[in-house]
């Protein structure tokens, strides 16, 4: 899901990925472009609009451009990437998790990563992922529960008041 411009996608897996603009309401995919790079295991989508994947040719995460499907940016990992996996993104913090099968060291990791500095092993799990999600909130754009909430009656107009409060 694309949080600026509000629009659900999907991505082939495998060599030469689609990408599909996916309709939420009866499920229809459309193909928007092709996409450079090699075997692809997973697609994400930061807050900021930018496209992560998977891709087993860099042994890495790459960003590509939705538009045109070509390789932005490419940041290897440090061991060969074969497998089961999935990237998602924290709505909440922005942070993408990836969900990686280390094909050198034979198990399951997970890594956050940022893409100014790269991967962050958090640890090890038994099997591999097909399927990663992370719980977010529903609206990113929910105000706060407001605090200080003070209702001023107006002394002159019996009907109006102002209110103010913190967030």
């Amino acid at each position: 899901y694309n949080p600026i411009d509000d629009q659900m996608y999907g991505i082939s897996l495998g060599n030469a990925p689609v990408l599909y603009t996916v309709n939420t309401s009866n499920g229809a995919a459309t193909q928007t472009t092709t996409c450079e790079g090699g075997y692809i295991l997973g697609l994400t989508i930061d807050n900021d609009g930018r496209f992560f994947i998977i891709d087993t040719d860099i042994d890495g995460l790459c960003e590509i451009n939705p538009a045109t499907g070509a390789v932005i940016s490419i940041w290897p990992a440090d061991f060969t990437v074969n497998y089961g996996q999935d990237v998602s993104c924290d709505r909440e913090t922005n942070t993408i998790y990836w969900a990686a099968y280390n094909a050198d060291a034979g198990c399951s990791q997970l890594y956050s990563f940022d893409p100014m500095g790269g991967y962050t092993l958090i640890g090890a799990f038994s099997n591999q992922a097909s399927c990663f999600a992370i719980k977010t909130v529903k609206n990113l754009n929910a105000a706060s529960a407001p605090t200080n909430l003070t209702i001023t009656p107006d002394p002159y107009e019996g009907l109006s008041a102002t209110l103010s409060w913190t967030n």
